[in-house]
């Protein structure tokens, strides 16, 4: 992203930032040497590129269901949703069936890619299987690190029960 400085001679203290057309204004002291507002900038950018992914998380959801749709489930799946869920505080995901959307909790963000991988293929499995049947299970024992992930997540659970 291009940066742009404006100097100006009636701003005192404070720098203020905008992205305009792709562009990083960056509004500043006139007093302010080059090197300092560099790294303000750079600041900015950081904060910036966080917000941009934090937007996109529902289409990295959604990425990455896709692969695991065809990889796993052959393609079958359709006409569903995907995406994280603050309302979520006990369940690391929910699928509903007869609505065909599945809401995976904000918490599993912090967690290895993995898990989240895991988590996203058992509620795939749930739009075929609701139940925890042998057929549900042998869906998404298809997954490599199936078993690792779910201990993975006792773990969590087992760490939870102490703040209680």
């Amino acid at each position: 992203m291009k940066i742009v400085l404006i100097r100006s001679k009636r701003r005192r203290k404070t720098v203020a930032a905008r992205v305009n057309q792709g562009v990083l204004e960056l509004r500043i002291p006139f007093w302010l040497p080059k090197y300092k507002a560099e790294q303000i900038a750079q600041k900015f950018l950081k904060k910036i590129k966080r917000r941009r992914v934090k937007k996109d998380s529902d289409s990295f959801l959604k990425k990455r269901t896709a692969v695991f749709n065809k990889k796993y489930f052959g393609g079958r799946l359709e006409d569903f949703s995907i995406g994280w869920s603050n309302r979520q505080k006990s369940a690391f995901g929910i699928c509903d069936s007869g609505k065909r959307e599945i809401r995976i909790s904000f918490r599993v963000k912090k967690m290895p890619s993995w898990v989240v991988d895991y988590l996203v293929i058992h509620e795939l499995a749930h739009l075929l299987v609701p139940a925890h049947n042998k057929k549900f299970w042998k869906l998404v024992k298809q997954y490599p690190g199936a078993k690792e992930a779910r201990a993975f997540l006792r773990g969590v659970r087992y760490g939870e029960l102490g703040k209680v």
